[in-house]
């Protein structure tokens, strides 16, 4: 199991649903961290918490761009309206039922892919609805030669909890592997607070791992599934079977090391 330490320090990069029933360990939501607090980390491959953008459409400006695929796509906008989980500022994608994608997609080959092979992830997200029953796409990690293809991995929501996917329908599984036995929902997103989701990708290994609000996905912790060379991340909103979604991102963070919650 992969684990490595978060640590804490000064270092800041560019920017410097529930539902009804039974739950299983591991429900997400954490409450908004200090202000500035959410770039501190210290050894930090990159990190931004959009403090030193404007409010208003997000520009496409490296190492950030957008990209949307359907009619009436809406701006991704920098938020100074919302409560960030620190500072004032983070990043809302407005996802209606007209646009099949609209991202937020980093991008800079000078951090990724590393040649180790190896890099943990940490965003905090925060839904403006509970999650849904139907499957759809948050975030979605590939290669910038190959978008959505070969090994490509997506993280969302089914069945009102955390969903991931990897290589299209290949591999799968609910953050509650079990769900259809025993009912209980996996760990998931509360609306309107902010969670802490950490990720861990490995090519050479290969090897797979989250954790929500620093407690381990169990179900989402594979070595036997294919994994690729990831250098691109994307975040926002990817429809498959609706409802639209306000979601937003902050204090995105890559390392060498596990990073953690602040």
């Amino acid at each position: 199991m992969t684990n490595g330490g978060s640590s804490n320090g000064g270092s800041a990069g560019l920017g410097n649903g529930a539902a009804s029933g039974n739950t299983a360990a591991g429900t997400g939501g954490s409450s908004a961290g200090s202000p500035g607090a959410g770039c501190s980390a210290s050894g930090l491959l990159f990190c931004d918490d959009f403090e030193k953008l404007a409010p208003g459409p997000v520009q496409n400006a490296g190492p950030w761009t957008t990209a949307y695929n359907g009619p009436d796509a809406p701006a991704i906008t920098v938020d100074d309206s919302t409560p960030a989980h620190s500072g004032a500022h983070s990043v809302r994608v407005h996802a209606p039922l007209t646009a099949f994608q609209s991202f937020l997609i980093y991008h800079d080959p000078a951090v990724l892919p590393r040649a180790q092979g190896d890099f943990y992830l940490r965003s905090y997200v925060r839904l403006g609805r509970a999650m849904s029953a139907g499957h759809n796409a948050y975030m979605v990690f590939d290669r910038f030669a190959a978008p959505g293809a070969g090994a490509a991995v997506r993280l969302g929501e089914q069945n009102q909890m955390l969903s991931l996917t990897v290589g299209g329908d290949a591999h799968g599984s609910l953050s509650n592997a079990k769900f259809y036995q025993d009912n209980m929902l996996g760990p998931h997103f509360t609306a309107n607070t902010w969670g802490c989701l950490e990720g861990y990708f490995n090519s050479a290994q290969p090897e797979i791992d989250f954790w929500l609000d620093g407690v381990e996905i169990a179900d989402f912790h594979h070595t036997d599934w294919p994994a690729d060379s990831y250098d691109t991340l994307r975040f926002g909103f990817e429809k498959y079977a609706g409802p639209e979604l306000d979601i937003w991102f902050d204090d995105i963070a890559l390392s060498a090391s596990r990073i953690g919650c602040q």
